[in-house]
Parts: C-alpha cells; structure tokens; sequence
C-alpha cells in the first residue's frame, strides 16, 4: 500500500512541473494498444460513451498538427491522441462528456505503464477536424501528447501550493 501511497504522490507531484519531452520518442510496439485497452477498463469514461481516438503517430502526422498547434510537444511526442465524441448527444450527455475523465484516465493508464501525458488545452477543434478528416457527427474534445518526459524543475520551486486553509471555506 505504501508504494501506491508514494506513486500517485509521484505522478501529482510530476503533473505539476516544468518538463520536455525527449527527442526522438517511440513507445515499444503494443504499448499504446496496452494504455488504451486498460483506459477501457473504466466503464463510465469509454464503453458508456461512444469515444473515438485518432492515434497520430508518423513525422508527417505530427508536423500536420505541430503547423496547427504550434506546440514543440507535438513534434516531439511518441503518439499524440485526438479524442473524439458524437455530436448527437442531449444536452444532459454532452454536460457529463467533457474532456476531463477521459484525460485523467488515459493519463493513469500511461503512468501505470511509465508514459508520461501533455493534454493540449488550446486547439481550434474545427481546422484540426477538418485537417484530419474527421468527418461528420464527431467532434474533438481533447488532445493528448504520450512521450517520455525530461522533469526539469520541480512544481515547489515554480510556484508556492495554496494551503488547505487558502483553499476551503468549512461550514
């Protein structure tokens, strides 16, 4: 229990900091296949919603998307996933659908396996849609770069943490 106390701390404590990605990443042949499949695991993120992932992984895929995104992590990225869902949802579905669940957990899927993720916050998902032929009835709710981080600078020495105290008001 002790080394799943001090992992998640780990991967919190890594989400935070200043980072690169190395040059160069390739993930071994299966591991993407490995970190969706146990993301499939969690029955609320992908079975009961219809998610769809564009998995761009060659030198020309990337450069495509680094010219729209003009993010270095694209380039430099193992594989960077486009997470698609259904435009025809309710209101109440589209709500619940949001980007997040589905980025927390690919993104513990990849740790599990010792991949590090970059979730891309600022993107126009219609030129990406229509650049990579996404087609009708789906849209882009996420973006996320897969690569094996260089940590440069650890988030304490960034930026001082709220306190519990600044953070919560108790009734």
């Amino acid at each position: 229990m002790n080394s799943l106390k001090h992992s998640m701390r780990q991967m919190f404590e890594e989400r935070r900091a200043d980072y690169g990605i190395r040059y160069g990443n390739t993930l071994e042949d299966g591991l993407l296949e490995k970190i969706i499949n146990l993301s499939l695991l969690n029955e609320r993120i992908f079975k009961a919603q219809p998610w769809r992932v564009i998995a761009v992984k060659s030198d020309e895929g990337k450069q495509r998307l680094y010219n729209l995104l003009n993010s270095a992590k694209v380039l430099d990225s193992a594989v960077i996933l486009i997470i698609l869902l259904p435009f025809n949802y309710s209101p109440i579905e589209k709500a619940s659908a949001n980007s997040q669940p589905v980025t927390i957990s690919l993104t513990y899927a990849a740790k599990y396996y010792g991949v590090d993720c970059y979730p891309i916050y600022d993107f126009d998902p219609g030129i990406i849609a229509k650049e990579f032929d996404v087609g009708e009835g789906r849209e882009i709710i996420s973006i996320i770069c897969l690569g094996y981080f260089s940590y440069l600078h650890p988030a304490s020495l960034q930026t001082k943490n709220r306190s519990y105290s600044e953070t919560v008001k108790e009734i």
